[in-house]
């Protein structure tokens, strides 16, 4: 038998220039730099035992956005990040809204760090792994119904260690 919801969860997303914290977005205030950001990033995607390999800014439709590429597990995986629309663009808001996409990428996965210790077993940056076609799980599900088979890792992995300068 198919469980049927009462409601359909739609996700209305706001614009920039209406975001609060009433509406449940984070990051919309926040005063540290890109470059802060996208290290804290990388910090906290170590945290989980990932590697950032890049970031590139860009659009998704109308849309400001950030790919963030990582390894993990000796695979590659991508995050692609969609800012928050913006009705009348400035410089300004375009940085804005570029630095709250990235705190709220930040705290994320700052959260899924700490599920990670009350949930053995969990491994919260799967479903952006990418298949053998560059797709992510994702993205793989959304068009197939079913979980892909990932790609075997590459056999060039390096091992290491990183220090984050302030």
């Amino acid at each position: 038998m198919e469980f049927i919801p009462d409601e359909q969860g739609d996700v209305t997303v706001p614009f920039f220039e209406d975001a609060s914290s009433a509406l449940g977005v984070v990051g919309y205030t926040t005063s540290l730099s890109e470059a802060k950001l996208q290290a804290k990033i990388k910090q906290a995607m170590a945290d989980l035992g990932g590697v950032v390999t890049g970031f590139q800014s860009g659009k998704f439709g109308d849309r400001h956005a950030y790919r963030i590429d990582f390894i993990y597990y000796g695979s590659a995986g991508r995050m692609d990040i969609a800012c928050l629309p913006i009705r009348k663009e400035t410089p300004a808001r375009v940085r804005q809204t570029r630095r709250q996409a990235l705190f709220s990428v930040w705290k994320r996965l700052e959260s899924q760090f700490n599920s990670m210790l009350v949930s053995p077993g969990d491994f919260p940056l799967v479903p952006y792994m990418l298949d053998e076609k560059g797709r992510t799980m994702l993205e793989y599900m959304q068009g197939a119904g079913r979980l892909p088979e990932l790609p075997e890792p590459s056999s060039d992995t390096v091992d290491g260690e990183f220090t984050e300068i302030e």
